[in-house]
């Protein structure tokens, strides 16, 4: 099953699941080629996910890379065999993935502030905040 809040979308009803995580989006900056050096070639690739322009060769290289983080033996040719499967599912599951692991921000609208995990771990971290430290084994003398 998908966790639509890790940027993953599932190809229909099918057990394969797309993430878009940073391996893959490391993958196809490295398909669509260009300097080393400029992120152009992956702010092209993503326009062109959002418009569904990709020849079938860039679908199948964009989907063995949103594979791979669940299926991490996935070759050009498996991810050619599920599209061959799932003709209709393949560009909305990409396009899925991507809007989910990137989406727009909210004009006007600020992020989360992050909260702790647990409500006692600020008190925990005051009290005994020396204690805690890394490399800190015993707590100072005149405490």
């Amino acid at each position: 099953m998908a966790n639509p809040f890790r940027g993953e979308a599932q190809i229909g009803a099918s057990e394969f699941v797309l993430v878009c995580d940073i391996n893959a989006l490391c993958e196809i900056r490295a398909h669509f080629g260009g300097d080393l050096h400029d992120d152009g070639p992956l702010s092209e690739a993503m326009a062109r996910i959002d418009s569904g322009d990709l020849s079938i060769i860039d679908q199948r290289a964009i989907l063995a890379a949103l594979l791979r983080n669940r299926q991490p033996g996935a070759t050009e040719s498996f991810a050619g065999s599920i599209m061959s499967d799932h003709p209709d599912a393949i560009m909305p599951a990409i396009q899925l993935a991507v809007q989910r692991a990137m989406p727009e921000p909210v004009p006007g609208k600020k992020p989360m502030r992050r909260t702790t995990a647990h409500p006692l771990a600020g008190i925990l971290t005051r009290c005994f905040g020396r204690m805690l430290r890394p490399g800190l084994t015993q707590p100072p003398s005149g405490s």
